[in-house]
Formats: structure tokens, C-alpha cells, sequence
């Protein structure tokens, strides 16, 4: 509360007053402390010199009362030049001698002067005392008036208390608490006022202002009239009381309170920018912790302060991490560091970069800002990549040897990702921090990029014609007639790209193995090329009276193709281990 309004009495005349009578006693002691004779001596000097001037002052006024005359005439003989005077003549020489005597009885001019200097110190040493009389009065009426009044100088809650009584005091306090309002000052510059009125604020004269006149120190008076500063800024406290059901109420209704005004509080963190990451400010927030909230607007209108920084005060749900945090600013370089690294992936005569404008997203970080990689990101881009260069089992689109435009799906041959040792790779290039330039980590490998991976050295196997061609760099260098699988689902012949899984010669073929230990079948072979590890390859059939046609719909084989002598061993040469079979309709 500021108030100045209301003082009391002026202070200029006591001040006055008061250096005047310091002066004062001033100037007597330094007259005091000029040499002097001893008392005893002093006081018969001055008895002695007084009772002889009265004497002499007697007796000059008792001749000079009588009339005066004239004594122009002489009498006697003046032969023997004796003089003889008249009666009055007589008379005036009696009293002629009779001033002279006088005039012996009065002291000289120097007596006269020391002793009027003595009478001189005398008087001063009786001012003195009078003067002291005077002082000691005037302190003993300052300890009693200012036992019941404060003294000069004196602030209480802001307002000017000086030579106020204590009744006077505290009714001034009573009605600053009357218009009493506190400004809650609350974030980006928004204000709010709560009224004393409406929370039933009221006064109770508890004592302090009472307790404030006894430690003034009513004893030690005059030496508040030269210090300025002796209770200023005193302030009162806890003599208010408040309906804590009525300022619930009036918090309640509060904007700062109301919850759907208020925005949640948001820790900085590392944000992309462009191509690098920088810390994003953190947002303070007004989200109020009303159990703060509350005990400190309590604390302020129980102190009747003016206003209250709910800010400064606690009152606020704070972001846990600042954009001046050192972890926080660690974090963002790693990540710029991480940035930078590139991978350059050869694919045949082209090239693919994985580099910061895929990784970006890949970073995140821990609650102690410790930056970290998402696997899962990095799983998913892997998986991405294997699904645009895997060609393993797809379909691809092709020109037959025989100039037919043909479609197959499915087989086990073409390029398919080890996806698990890529990702390994990528983690590796951020740990060495290293950039890398290779080939991405295959698990099965192709003769070359493009639809037609198989390349141009590889076995034409033709289902639906039942014919077989080696193509060699291009160009059909062996073909002739097989018999493939029965086309039922357990033994048709598989199309597909496949490859030569293995190669061997007096190999002898088995059927299922049965639980007397036999198998269904057992056929000894000259020539062995295994398609598939399920027991599709190549092969002579000797029991085949004829190849080609249609005999594989009712004589056809487990799935195998069939051959003759001479042509499986011709293919045999031809043929290596891996070479591709695209096997289709």
C-alpha cells in the first residue's frame, strides 16, 4: 500500500528548537573551560568588593545630597601666610576628608574590573545550570512523548507515521485494508486483480504496531531527528484475516484458472531446419500449479502486498528442458554429425545415396538428451530398399527364345537383400562415423540389374512347348524336346526363375522315404542338374520312348525334366553351377 497523504505533524520547529539549545550549551561550556579562581576565593572577592562599593555609593550619595556654597570670602591673617577659613570653609574641608575617606574605602579601577569579571563567571555558571535545567526538562518530556508517539521518519506499510500515536497508526493501516487490491501479474504481461473486498479482507490490530512504538526506544529520542531511515520500510504482517470460502470463489473465476485457457508447457528440442537440425525454443506455458498458486496469492494478501509475479513466484508448470541447456545443444551437433554421413550404393551401372535428407527422420533422443538412432527407421528404409531392387520370386517380363513376349513369377533366383547385415552396416557407419561407398549386402546375387536379371547366358525352359534352349550371350547355342511334371498340383513342373543348384553325374533318384525304410521309388540317373531343393532338375530318362508333345500330360514325371542320354549330357556341358533357368508358359 503507498500512502503519503496523511502525516501527521511537521517536524521543523522541535528540530529547531533543539539545535538552538545545542548551541547553546555549546557556547557555555567552552566559556566554562576558561581559567578562573577557585570558588572560595571567587565568592569573598565578590562579597567584599560589593559590600564596599555599597558603602562608598552610600556615602557619595549622602555629600552630594546637601546643597552647595559659595565661598568667595577669606578670613584670617595672611602675614604669616597662615590661611584662616570660614565656617563653610570648615565645612568643606570636613567633607573634603570626608571623600577622601570614602574614596580610600573604594577599591581602585584594576579591583574593580577583576572583580567584575569574577561576578561575570559566576552568572554563566548559573545560566549554566538553568540551561541545564531546560535540557533535562525537554528530554524527559521527548521520553515520555515519544513512549506514546512515533518518532521522526518513520514509514510503517508506506505510510508516513511520524509523531503518530499508536490508535492513529493503526487506524491508517485499518483503512489502507478497506481499498486494499492485489495485481497478479501473470505471463506474456497478462494482469489480473484480486479486491480485498471480495475476499472478505479485514484488519486485526494484533499487537505489532504497538510492538513497533516499544522498539523505538523512547530513551534515545533526539537521535531520530538526524537518522532518516530508522523504520522505513517497516511493514506489518499477518494483521489481516481473509474468508478463505470467499477467495476460493474468487480464484475460481480467475482466467489464469480456467483450464481451458491455459497452454501446457513444452521442453525445447532439436528440430530439423532445412537440411540441419537446431534447437527449438522451449514454450513456457501457462499452466498453473494451483496448490502453489494459491498459498502464494494467499501469503501476498495476508501481507497486503501490492502485487504478486506469479512468474517469479512458482506458480507456473515449467518445461523441464531450456534451449540453454549444454545437453541439449550436444545433442543437436551429434546429430549434424550424423547428417553428413553418406552411403553410396553401387547397383550394377547406377547408383543409389542414402544421406541426411533420408536419415534426418531417424534421429531422436532420450530423456537425458542423449541422442539416439531408431532402428525402426532404419528396419523400415532396409526394408524399403530390398523391395525395390529385390527381384527374387517377382514377376518379370521377358522376350522367349522362341520371339514370344512371356510373364513369370516366382523362382529363387535374382537379388534379394541380407536386409539384417545391411542394417548392421548402416549402424556401423554411424558408430565410426565413417561414410561408406560399396555394393548394398546381398544374400543371393544376380547376373544383372533390370527385369532380366538372369543376364544373357542362362536355360530356357519352355512348359507349355515343352522345348529347351541354352541361350549363351544372347544367342541359343542347344535346345531340344522334354517331358516335364504331370501337370497335377503335387507334380507339375514349377515356372519360374530358378538356377542350377548343383551338379553330378551316376546320381540315383528317391522318391519319399517310407516307414519300413524303402523309398517310393529309387532311379539311378547318368546326369544330374538339381533345380530346386524339393528334387526338380534336369535329368536322362531312358524308360521315355519319345520327347515333346504332349506326353507329359499323361506320362509326365514327380516334376523333373526329362531328357535323353545325349542331350542332358550336352546341357551338362553347357550349363554351370548357378546358371539361371527361367522356366515358364
Amino acid at each position: 500500500m503507498n500512502s503519503n497523504d496523511d502525516k501527521l505533524r511537521g517536524d521543523g520547529d522541535i528540530d529547531s528548537s533543539v539545535r538552538d539549545l545545542a548551541d547553546e550549551i555549546s557556547r557555555i561550556m567552552d566559556e566554562e573551560t576558561t581559567p578562573s579562581a577557585p570558588p572560595e576565593e571567587k565568592e569573598q572577592i565578590d562579597d567584599k568588593a560589593i559590600s564596599s562599593a555599597l558603602e562608598a555609593m552610600a556615602d557619595q550619595e549622602a555629600v552630594s545630597s546637601k546643597p552647595e556654597e559659595t565661598d568667595d570670602a577669606e578670613i584670617g591673617d595672611t602675614s604669616d601666610n597662615t590661611r584662616i577659613l570660614p565656617t563653610e570653609d570648615v565645612k568643606s574641608s570636613s567633607e573634603t576628608g570626608s571623600a577622601e575617606a570614602v574614596s580610600d574605602q573604594l577599591p581602585d579601577e584594576d579591583e574593580t574590573e577583576e572583580n567584575t569579571a569574577k561576578g561575570s563567571h559566576k552568572g554563566r555558571r548559573k545560566a549554566l545550570f538553568i540551561v541545564l535545567g531546560v535540557i533535562a526538562a525537554v528530554y524527559a518530556a521527548g521520553v515520555i512523548f515519544f513512549s506514546f508517539y512515533f518518532g521522526p521518519y518513520t514509514i510503517i506499510n508506506d505510510v508516513d507515521c511520524s509523531y503518530a500515536s499508536e490508535g492513529s497508526v493503526e487506524s491508517m493501516i485499518a483503512s489502507q485494508v478497506s481499498s486494499y487490491k492485489l495485481i497478479l501479474k501473470e505471463r506474456n504481461n497478462q494482469t489480473e486483480t484480486v479486491s480485498g473486498e471480495d475476499v472478505g479482507l479485514q484488519y486485526v490490530a494484533d499487537g505489532q504496531v504497538r510492538q513497533l512504538l516499544k522498539d523505538q526506544n523512547a530513551f534515545i529520542w533526539p537521535y531520530r531527528f538526524f537518522i532518516k531511515d530508522q523504520l522505513t520500510g517497516t511493514q506489518t504482517h499477518a494483521s489481516v484475516t481473509m474468508d478463505v470460502n470467499k477467495f476460493a470463489s474468487v480464484v475460481s473465476k480467475l482466467k489464469c484458472m480456467d483450464t481451458a485457457n491455459m497452454i501446457a508447457p513444452a521442453d525445447a528440442f532439436p528440430e530439423l531446419q532445412g537440411s540441419t537440425y537446431a534447437v527449438h525454443p522451449e514454450v513456457k506455458g501457462t499452466t498453473i500449479i494451483t496448490d502453489t498458486f494459491n498459498e502464494k496469492v494467499k501469503e501476498a494478501i495476508l501481507d497486503t502486498a501490492d502485487s504478486i509475479d506469479l512468474d517469479a513466484e512458482g506458480c507456473y508448470k515449467n518445461p523441464t528442458i531450456l534451449s540453454d541447456s549444454q545437453e541439449l545443444k550436444n545433442t543437436v551437433d551429434t546429430i549434424n554429425k550424423y547428417m553428413v554421413l553418406t552411403i553410396t550404393y553401387h547397383l550394377g551401372d547406377k547408383t543409389e545415396v542414402l544421406d541426411g535428407s533420408t536419415t534426418s527422420s531417424w534421429f531422436s533422443w532420450d530423456e537425458n538428451m542423449n541422442p539416439t538412432i531408431s532402428q525402426d527407421a532404419i528396419t523400415a528404409w532396409v526394408a524399403d530398399f530390398a523391395s525395390r531392387h529385390d527381384t527374387v520370386g517377382t514377376t518379370r517380363t521377358f522376350t522367349a527364345a522362341n520371339g514370344s513376349t512371356c510373364t513369370v513369377t516366382g523362382g529363387t533366383y535374382g537379388w534379394k537383400l541380407d536386409q539384417q547385415s545391411e542394417i548392421d552396416s548402416i549402424n556401423q557407419m554411424f558408430t565410426d562415423m565413417t561414410s561408406q561407398d560399396r555394393d548394398p549386402a546381398w544374400k543371393l546375387t544376380a547376373a544383372s540389374f533390370g527385369d532380366t536379371d538372369w543376364g544373357t547366358t542362362y536355360i530356357d525352359l519352355d512348359l507349355t512347348n515343352q522345348h529347351v534352349y541354352f541361350i549363351q550371350n544372347g544367342a541359343s547355342v542347344f535346345d531340344c524336346d522334354v517331358v516335364t511334371g504331370l501337370p497335377t498340383p503335387a507334380k507339375i513342373t514349377p515356372d519360374g526363375v530358378w538356377s542350377i543348384l548343383e551338379k553330378q553325374q551316376n546320381k540315383t533318384l528317391r522318391g519319399d522315404r517310407q516307414t519300413d525304410g524303402s523309398y517310393t521309388y529309387e532311379t539311378p540317373v547318368a546326369y544330374w542338374l538339381r533345380m530346386t531343393w524339393t528334387g526338380v532338375g534336369f535329368h536322362d530318362a531312358s524308360w521315355q520312348p519319345f520327347f515333346g508333345g504332349n506326353r507329359y500330360t499323361y506320362a509326365g514325371s514327380h516334376g523333373c525334366i526329362n531328357m535323353s542320354y545325349s542331350t542332358v549330357q550336352q546341357l551338362y556341358s553347357l550349363a554351370d553351377v548357378g546358371c539361371p533357368v527361367v522356366s515358364h508358359y
